[in-house]
């Protein structure tokens, strides 16, 4: 399976939105994050930010796939390569974050 999420910019109405108002959005395509995941018997994840691979954030990724599969309550952890490629850095505020 592969998903490409693209960043986006909020035009108008960036705080508004948390008031359960309406903001003008538009997507940003040069800025964009792709998953890709395979189904394997062990977990193992690779995370690529700007050509660089960020073993931090790819540790905190798969906590977050061996956390799913407790809260799921599976018999066995959620297994697969995840490859996660992306020129969105987060914290920027043009959407890595809800990307991810």
């Amino acid at each position: 399976m592969k998903v490409k999420v693209f960043g986006k910019v909020i035009l108008s109405g960036e705080h508004a939105v948390i008031r359960g108002s309406n903001a003008i959005a538009v997507p940003l395509k040069q800025k964009q994050l792709e998953l890709q995941f395979e189904e394997d018997d062990r977990l193992s994840v690779k995370y690529i930010l700007e050509d660089s691979e960020n073993v931090l954030a790819s540790d905190s990724i798969k906590k977050i796939f061996s956390l799913s599969s407790d809260l799921l309550g599976l018999k066995q952890p959620i297994g697969g390569k995840v490859v996660i490629t992306s020129n969105l850095g987060l914290g920027q505020g043009i959407g890595g974050s809800s990307a991810m």
